[in-house]
Protein backbone atom coordinates (compact mmCIF):
# COMPACT_ATOMS: atom_id res chain seq x y z
CA UNK A 1 0.00 0.00 0.00
CA UNK A 2 2.44 2.53 0.79
CA UNK A 3 4.88 1.46 -2.23
CA UNK A 4 1.67 2.26 -4.52
CA UNK A 5 1.50 5.98 -2.89
CA UNK A 6 5.08 6.58 -3.03
CA UNK A 7 5.12 5.69 -6.70
CA UNK A 8 2.12 7.24 -7.58
CA UNK A 9 3.67 10.73 -5.37
CA UNK A 10 6.52 10.10 -7.61
CA UNK A 11 5.38 9.50 -10.82
CA UNK A 12 3.15 13.26 -10.12
CA UNK A 13 6.59 14.51 -9.25
CA UNK A 14 7.95 13.90 -12.59
CA UNK A 15 5.02 15.04 -14.44
CA UNK A 16 5.29 18.46 -12.90
CA UNK A 17 9.21 18.88 -13.25
CA UNK A 18 8.30 18.12 -17.14
CA UNK A 19 5.69 21.05 -16.93
CA UNK A 20 8.07 23.26 -15.15
CA UNK A 21 10.85 23.17 -17.30
CA UNK A 22 8.97 23.47 -20.12
CA UNK A 23 7.47 26.50 -18.46
CA UNK A 24 10.83 27.50 -18.02
CA UNK A 25 11.85 27.00 -21.21
CA UNK A 26 8.92 28.62 -23.10
CA UNK A 27 10.10 32.04 -21.20
CA UNK A 28 13.09 31.68 -22.21
CA UNK A 29 12.40 31.61 -25.62
CA UNK A 30 9.41 33.72 -26.06
CA UNK A 31 9.75 37.52 -25.74
CA UNK A 32 7.04 38.12 -23.18
CA UNK A 33 5.76 40.96 -21.99
CA UNK A 34 7.20 42.09 -18.24
CA UNK A 35 3.63 41.36 -16.99
CA UNK A 36 3.11 37.95 -18.52
CA UNK A 37 6.86 37.15 -17.57
CA UNK A 38 5.78 37.84 -13.86
CA UNK A 39 2.64 35.64 -14.32
CA UNK A 40 4.67 32.66 -15.57
CA UNK A 41 7.19 32.95 -13.41
CA UNK A 42 5.18 33.30 -10.63
CA UNK A 43 3.30 29.63 -11.73
CA UNK A 44 6.64 27.93 -12.16
CA UNK A 45 7.35 28.95 -8.50
CA UNK A 46 4.70 27.52 -7.67
CA UNK A 47 4.55 23.98 -9.17
CA UNK A 48 8.23 24.21 -7.61
CA UNK A 49 6.84 24.58 -4.18
CA UNK A 50 4.27 21.77 -5.23
CA UNK A 51 7.55 19.67 -6.20
CA UNK A 52 8.84 20.16 -3.11
CA UNK A 53 6.23 19.44 -0.67
CA UNK A 54 5.31 16.41 -2.44
CA UNK A 55 8.79 15.38 -2.00
CA UNK A 56 8.37 16.11 1.60
CA UNK A 57 5.64 14.35 1.99
CA UNK A 58 7.39 11.32 0.15
CA UNK A 59 10.13 10.99 2.49
CA UNK A 60 7.64 11.43 5.30
CA UNK A 61 5.72 8.49 3.91
CA UNK A 62 9.19 6.33 3.80
CA UNK A 63 10.47 7.21 7.61
CA UNK A 64 6.60 6.56 8.82
CA UNK A 65 6.51 3.49 6.71
CA UNK A 66 9.96 2.18 7.86
CA UNK A 67 9.23 3.05 11.57
CA UNK A 68 5.89 0.99 11.74
CA UNK A 69 7.29 -2.08 9.67
CA UNK A 70 10.28 -2.33 11.88
CA UNK A 71 7.91 -2.30 15.20
CA UNK A 72 5.67 -4.84 13.64
CA UNK A 73 8.33 -7.09 12.84
CA UNK A 74 10.12 -6.66 16.43
CA UNK A 75 6.65 -6.68 18.31
CA UNK A 76 4.58 -9.94 15.49
CA UNK A 77 5.34 -12.28 14.45
CA UNK A 78 2.30 -12.39 11.45
CA UNK A 79 2.50 -16.58 11.69
CA UNK A 80 -1.37 -17.96 12.59
CA UNK A 81 0.68 -21.04 13.94
CA UNK A 82 3.66 -19.33 15.41
CA UNK A 83 1.14 -16.26 16.91
CA UNK A 84 -0.60 -19.25 18.65
CA UNK A 85 2.52 -19.66 20.52
CA UNK A 86 3.03 -16.51 21.53
CA UNK A 87 -0.33 -14.82 21.84
CA UNK A 88 -2.73 -17.94 22.91
CA UNK A 89 -0.03 -19.50 25.70
CA UNK A 90 0.30 -16.02 28.14
CA UNK A 91 -0.43 -15.44 31.59
CA UNK A 92 0.01 -12.07 33.83
CA UNK A 93 3.95 -12.29 34.86
CA UNK A 94 6.73 -15.22 34.91
CA UNK A 95 7.09 -17.50 37.52
CA UNK A 96 8.14 -21.33 36.98
CA UNK A 97 4.61 -22.42 36.00
CA UNK A 98 4.20 -20.23 33.36
CA UNK A 99 7.25 -21.25 32.00
CA UNK A 100 7.16 -25.06 32.66
CA UNK A 101 3.53 -24.92 30.84
CA UNK A 102 5.23 -22.75 27.74
CA UNK A 103 8.09 -25.19 27.16
CA UNK A 104 5.23 -28.08 27.11
CA UNK A 105 3.30 -26.35 24.69
CA UNK A 106 6.34 -25.37 22.37
CA UNK A 107 7.67 -29.03 22.73
CA UNK A 108 4.30 -30.50 21.53
CA UNK A 109 4.18 -27.79 18.99
CA UNK A 110 7.93 -28.83 17.32
CA UNK A 111 7.43 -32.42 17.81
CA UNK A 112 7.93 -34.94 15.56
CA UNK A 113 5.10 -35.56 13.24
CA UNK A 114 3.29 -32.11 15.42
CA UNK A 115 1.58 -28.92 14.41
CA UNK A 116 4.49 -27.59 12.79
CA UNK A 117 5.44 -30.51 10.77
CA UNK A 118 1.45 -30.78 9.46
CA UNK A 119 0.63 -27.36 9.16
CA UNK A 120 4.02 -26.49 7.72
CA UNK A 121 6.86 -28.70 6.72
CA UNK A 122 5.06 -31.51 4.94
CA UNK A 123 3.48 -28.54 3.13
CA UNK A 124 6.68 -27.39 1.79
CA UNK A 125 6.54 -23.69 3.69
CA UNK A 126 10.54 -23.09 4.31
CA UNK A 127 10.07 -20.01 4.25
CA UNK A 128 7.55 -19.25 7.49
CA UNK A 129 10.42 -21.35 9.33
CA UNK A 130 12.93 -18.80 8.10
CA UNK A 131 9.94 -16.64 8.98
CA UNK A 132 10.04 -17.69 12.82
CA UNK A 133 13.98 -17.80 13.21
CA UNK A 134 14.19 -14.53 12.19
CA UNK A 135 11.42 -13.40 14.35
CA UNK A 136 13.38 -15.32 17.34
CA UNK A 137 16.60 -13.80 16.91
CA UNK A 138 15.30 -10.11 16.99
CA UNK A 139 13.70 -11.25 20.41
CA UNK A 140 16.29 -12.55 21.87
CA UNK A 141 18.56 -9.52 20.65
CA UNK A 142 16.71 -6.15 20.83
CA UNK A 143 17.44 -5.51 24.79
CA UNK A 144 21.06 -6.02 24.05
CA UNK A 145 20.69 -3.63 20.79
CA UNK A 146 18.49 -1.22 22.50
CA UNK A 147 20.91 -1.08 25.29
CA UNK A 148 24.17 -0.81 23.32
CA UNK A 149 22.99 2.40 21.32
CA UNK A 150 21.10 3.92 24.57
CA UNK A 151 24.42 4.10 26.20
CA UNK A 152 26.61 4.70 22.96
CA UNK A 153 24.22 7.76 22.44
CA UNK A 154 23.70 8.76 26.44
CA UNK A 155 28.05 8.28 26.71
CA UNK A 156 28.98 10.46 23.03
CA UNK A 157 26.06 13.30 25.06
CA UNK A 158 27.82 13.15 27.92
CA UNK A 159 31.68 13.16 26.92
CA UNK A 160 30.43 16.14 24.65
CA UNK A 161 28.83 17.98 27.44
CA UNK A 162 32.21 17.61 29.64
CA UNK A 163 34.58 18.61 27.36
CA UNK A 164 32.50 21.60 25.97
CA UNK A 165 31.66 22.84 29.91
CA UNK A 166 34.86 21.70 31.34
CA UNK A 167 37.64 21.44 29.28
CA UNK A 168 36.87 23.84 26.63
CA UNK A 169 35.30 26.63 28.78
CA UNK A 170 38.67 26.03 31.10
CA UNK A 171 35.91 26.95 34.13
CA UNK A 172 38.10 28.93 37.04
CA UNK A 173 35.84 27.95 39.74
CA UNK A 174 37.10 25.02 41.31
CA UNK A 175 33.38 23.97 42.97
CA UNK A 176 32.06 23.90 39.49
CA UNK A 177 34.20 22.06 37.70
CA UNK A 178 34.44 19.68 40.46
CA UNK A 179 30.71 19.15 40.61
CA UNK A 180 30.67 18.37 36.98
CA UNK A 181 33.61 15.96 36.92
CA UNK A 182 32.03 14.03 39.97
CA UNK A 183 28.77 14.23 37.70
CA UNK A 184 30.44 12.71 34.46
CA UNK A 185 31.78 10.10 36.49
CA UNK A 186 28.08 9.23 38.58
CA UNK A 187 26.28 9.36 34.90
CA UNK A 188 29.08 7.10 33.18
CA UNK A 189 29.15 3.94 35.84
CA UNK A 190 25.08 4.83 36.24
CA UNK A 191 24.50 3.95 32.54
CA UNK A 192 27.14 1.34 32.32
CA UNK A 193 25.39 -0.41 34.92
CA UNK A 194 21.80 -0.33 34.00
CA UNK A 195 21.56 -3.12 31.80
CA UNK A 196 22.42 -5.30 35.15
CA UNK A 197 19.89 -3.48 37.19
CA UNK A 198 17.54 -6.75 37.17
CA UNK A 199 17.99 -9.79 36.72
CA UNK A 200 17.66 -11.51 33.30
CA UNK A 201 16.78 -9.05 30.23
CA UNK A 202 14.16 -5.96 31.25
CA UNK A 203 13.52 -7.97 34.54
CA UNK A 204 12.10 -11.25 32.72
CA UNK A 205 13.49 -14.74 31.81
CA UNK A 206 11.38 -15.10 28.65
CA UNK A 207 14.18 -15.02 26.21
CA UNK A 208 15.34 -18.35 27.87
CA UNK A 209 11.81 -19.67 26.40
CA UNK A 210 12.97 -18.04 23.37
CA UNK A 211 16.37 -19.66 22.92
CA UNK A 212 14.80 -23.00 24.09
CA UNK A 213 11.96 -22.66 20.88
CA UNK A 214 15.24 -21.07 18.14
CA UNK A 215 17.22 -24.65 19.43
CA UNK A 216 14.15 -27.08 18.37
CA UNK A 217 13.14 -24.58 15.29
CA UNK A 218 16.74 -24.64 13.95
CA UNK A 219 16.86 -28.43 14.50
CA UNK A 220 13.32 -28.48 12.42
CA UNK A 221 15.27 -26.57 9.76
CA UNK A 222 18.17 -28.33 9.66
CA UNK A 223 16.69 -31.82 8.96
CA UNK A 224 14.60 -29.98 6.28
CA UNK A 225 17.14 -28.53 4.33
CA UNK A 226 18.59 -32.15 5.04
CA UNK A 227 15.93 -33.92 3.64
CA UNK A 228 15.39 -31.45 0.48
CA UNK A 229 19.45 -32.13 -0.03
CA UNK A 230 19.02 -35.64 -0.25
CA UNK A 231 15.94 -35.76 -2.49
CA UNK A 232 17.74 -34.21 -5.48
CA UNK A 233 16.90 -36.75 -8.21
CA UNK A 234 17.61 -34.68 -11.06
CA UNK A 235 20.08 -30.91 -11.49
CA UNK A 236 18.87 -31.49 -15.14
CA UNK A 237 15.40 -30.86 -14.46
CA UNK A 238 16.18 -28.06 -12.00
CA UNK A 239 18.53 -26.39 -15.13
CA UNK A 240 15.11 -26.48 -17.23
CA UNK A 241 13.05 -24.88 -14.44
CA UNK A 242 15.70 -22.07 -14.23
CA UNK A 243 15.82 -21.39 -17.62
CA UNK A 244 11.81 -21.05 -17.57
CA UNK A 245 12.11 -18.74 -14.32
CA UNK A 246 15.34 -16.63 -16.51
CA UNK A 247 13.16 -16.49 -19.99
CA UNK A 248 10.02 -15.05 -17.85
CA UNK A 249 11.87 -12.39 -15.81
CA UNK A 250 13.49 -11.81 -19.18
CA UNK A 251 9.66 -11.02 -20.48
CA UNK A 252 9.08 -9.37 -17.63
CA UNK A 253 11.58 -6.61 -17.76
CA UNK A 254 10.20 -5.70 -21.05
CA UNK A 255 6.33 -6.03 -20.97
CA UNK A 256 4.96 -2.67 -20.38
CA UNK A 257 1.38 -4.06 -20.21
CA UNK A 258 1.01 -3.88 -16.75
CA UNK A 259 -1.84 -6.74 -16.49
CA UNK A 260 0.25 -8.91 -18.42
CA UNK A 261 3.14 -8.05 -16.52
CA UNK A 262 1.24 -9.33 -13.09
CA UNK A 263 0.65 -12.58 -14.58
CA UNK A 264 4.26 -13.10 -15.43
CA UNK A 265 4.77 -12.40 -12.50
CA UNK A 266 2.66 -14.80 -10.70
CA UNK A 267 4.09 -17.32 -13.09
CA UNK A 268 7.59 -16.90 -12.31
CA UNK A 269 5.95 -17.39 -8.30
CA UNK A 270 4.52 -20.68 -9.55
CA UNK A 271 7.41 -21.99 -11.54
CA UNK A 272 9.44 -21.01 -8.66
CA UNK A 273 7.33 -23.97 -6.25
CA UNK A 274 7.53 -26.54 -8.61
CA UNK A 275 9.54 -29.61 -7.49
CA UNK A 276 11.27 -30.65 -10.19
CA UNK A 277 14.13 -31.22 -8.59
CA UNK A 278 12.35 -34.91 -7.34
CA UNK A 279 11.39 -36.00 -10.55
CA UNK A 280 14.47 -38.42 -11.90
CA UNK A 281 15.10 -38.52 -15.79
CA UNK A 282 16.19 -42.19 -17.43
CA UNK A 283 18.36 -40.61 -19.82
CA UNK A 284 19.86 -37.27 -20.39
CA UNK A 285 17.81 -33.80 -21.11
CA UNK A 286 18.53 -34.09 -24.82
CA UNK A 287 18.12 -30.60 -26.86
CA UNK A 288 16.43 -31.46 -30.50
CA UNK A 289 16.50 -27.55 -31.50
CA UNK A 290 17.62 -24.36 -31.44
CA UNK A 291 15.73 -21.24 -32.56
CA UNK A 292 18.57 -19.12 -31.84
CA UNK A 293 16.98 -16.72 -29.53
CA UNK A 294 17.57 -18.97 -26.28
CA UNK A 295 14.60 -20.99 -26.72
CA UNK A 296 13.71 -23.77 -24.12
CA UNK A 297 13.40 -26.54 -27.06
CA UNK A 298 13.50 -30.17 -24.97
CA UNK A 299 13.16 -34.15 -24.93
CA UNK A 300 12.91 -35.97 -21.55
CA UNK A 301 12.03 -39.54 -21.16
CA UNK A 302 11.47 -40.67 -17.73
CA UNK A 303 9.12 -43.42 -15.98
CA UNK A 304 8.08 -44.18 -12.57
CA UNK A 305 6.57 -40.59 -12.31
CA UNK A 306 3.64 -40.17 -9.76
CA UNK A 307 0.41 -37.87 -10.49
CA UNK A 308 1.71 -34.83 -8.53
CA UNK A 309 4.88 -34.80 -11.14
CA UNK A 310 3.64 -35.22 -14.31
CA UNK A 311 0.84 -32.37 -13.23
CA UNK A 312 4.06 -29.97 -12.17
CA UNK A 313 5.81 -31.22 -15.50
CA UNK A 314 2.33 -30.66 -17.56
CA UNK A 315 2.29 -27.02 -16.43
CA UNK A 316 5.79 -26.05 -16.78
CA UNK A 317 5.19 -27.26 -20.26
CA UNK A 318 2.58 -25.34 -20.65
CA UNK A 319 3.98 -22.17 -19.68
CA UNK A 320 6.90 -22.76 -22.09
CA UNK A 321 4.57 -23.26 -25.20
CA UNK A 322 2.28 -19.80 -23.74
CA UNK A 323 5.01 -18.11 -23.63
CA UNK A 324 6.93 -18.70 -26.55
CA UNK A 325 9.78 -20.07 -24.83
CA UNK A 326 9.91 -23.11 -26.80
CA UNK A 327 8.38 -26.85 -26.35
CA UNK A 328 9.06 -29.55 -23.96
CA UNK A 329 8.33 -32.93 -24.94
CA UNK A 330 7.46 -35.69 -22.28
CA UNK A 331 7.70 -39.35 -23.30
Amino acid sequence: MEKTIIKSVAKVIVLLLVITSSLYAVLNALQLEEIHTEIMMAIVYVLLILILMLGLMIIILIVLSTIISGVKNIKYCNDEIFREIDEKWHTYSDNSGYFERKIAIIGHYYSDGGIIDKKIVDKGQIIRLYDRLDYLEKQISIWDEAMMYLVSMTLSVLASEYCTNVLIKNYSNVLVETISVFAFIVAFFTIIVLKYKDKGKAGSYYYMIQRFEKRLLEEKIRNYEDAIADSVQSIDMMMVQQNVISDLIRLVKREKNNRKKERLEQEIIKVDKLKLYKIKINDEIIKISNSGEDQIDLEVKMDNIDDEQMEQLEYIKTIIIENKLGNLIIK
